[in-house]
């Protein structure tokens, strides 16, 4: 009996293409969990800057940009 090409002669050749897919189903799961983990702390550290711009603005009676103000400008220039 004649052999299939690359399964070894275990006859598992047929199952290769569902545990492949069972992988990069696993791998897809755990991209989207990094992604949403990623955009949380985003967001949350989206928020503490502006609290802090917000707080920096109230105490700065000069009227002056705040810093970090400041360093998002010079960024955003460098990025464009």
């Amino acid at each position: 009996m004649a052999q299939e090409a690359g399964d070894g002669g275990t006859g598992q050749e047929a199952s290769r293409p569902s545990t492949h897919a069972s992988a990069h189903r696993k791998e897809i799961h755990r991209l989207k969990q990094l992604l949403a983990e990623k955009t949380l702390e985003v967001d949350f550290f989206k928020g503490a800057l502006q609290k802090i711009e917000a707080r920096r603005q109230r105490n700065s009676g000069t009227g002056e940009m705040a810093s970090t103000t400041k360093i998002r400008e010079v960024m955003s220039l460098q990025v464009a």
